[in-house]
């Protein structure tokens, strides 16, 4: 069995070595094999360095792709084509999602694993602490509600903290961010991120597409991740409120919903966001 990590970088080399050296610590089962695909996103020279003097990038299970330039979060369709172009890959593997900031608990394989044998799930995905307690990196449920704007009727959800019900069980969910996400090689291989998304909405995207083709995700209460543990913020020019904003028209024309607290990404009010970006 192999598991594949897909990792989209961007100046954020001390990040994504903790994030290697976390993988590196994982358990294990018998006879399962790590590969690990990194996509950088034209990152800065220095990181550049400090990724390529690294030990991490000498091994051969561990391969580092360069773009020239920024390509966002279609990175991660990137990384996705990459691998399954390369082939080597068998219905039996796994393929793990992760974000540069984030890092694995040991356990954290093995958890999302169990999760998938035992629920039949297509996908597992994590938890994480915030504000003294563990909450769902995603959500159990959307509440989604109807809004009037200008005389049409818009369905929105707002993203909210979830909190786990207890430490040792399994949820099935309608979300699973992607930040830490392990998917059954044959339905990563079916369902990839949408190149439209560059920042909003795509791991709730990915999620929705999951389910429409005709599995269910869930995540392990156990399945830790730690986010953003060494202080990480976004990079100068990532999250514009034109990138936003585009995501998210992209999105409410596919699903025909929208995160309404997500206006403050790009620091309109509630009733401004709706208008823009269900606009037609």
């Amino acid at each position: 069995m192999n598991v594949f990590f897909l990792i989209l970088t961007h100046d954020r080399s001390e990040s994504l070595l903790a994030l290697l050296r976390s993988i590196d610590s994982l358990e294990r089962p018998p006879g399962a094999r790590f590969r690990i695909l990194v996509w950088d996103n034209a990152s800065a020279a220095e990181h550049v360095a400090a990724l390529r003097s690294s030990p991490f990038f000498d091994r051969p299970e561990v391969r580092l792709l360069r773009s020239e330039e920024n390509t966002f979060l279609r990175g991660k369709r990137l990384l996705e084509d990459a691998l399954f172009a390369a082939g080597g890959w068998s219905e039996e593997d796994f393929v793990a999602h992760l974000d540069d900031d984030v890092q694995l608990s040991p356990g954290w394989l093995l958890c999302a694993l169990r999760s998938l044998a035992g629920e039949g799930w297509i996908a597992s995905g994590s938890v994480e602490e915030r504000r003294g307690q563990v909450v769902y990196s995603g959500q159990a449920r959307l509440h989604l509600r109807e809004e009037p704007v200008d005389g049409r009727t818009v369905r929105v959800w707002d993203h909210c903290e979830q909190p786990v019900p207890d430490l040792a069980g399994c949820s099935r969910v309608q979300f699973a961010g992607h930040r830490g996400l392990l998917v059954r090689s044959g339905a990563a291989a079916r369902v990839r991120h949408d190149p439209e998304l560059l920042i909003g909405g795509e791991d709730l995207d990915y999620s929705l597409a999951l389910q429409q083709a005709g599995g269910a995700i869930g995540i392990a209460h156990a399945a830790r991740i730690v986010h953003r543990g060494l202080g990480e913020g976004d990079a100068p020019g990532f999250r514009t409120r034109e990138k936003v904003l585009s995501s998210w028209r992209h999105f409410y024309r596919k699903w025909g919903l929208l995160r309404r607290n997500a206006c403050r990404e790009a620091g309109l009010s509630e009733d401004e966001w709706l208008r823009h970006v269900t606009a037609s």
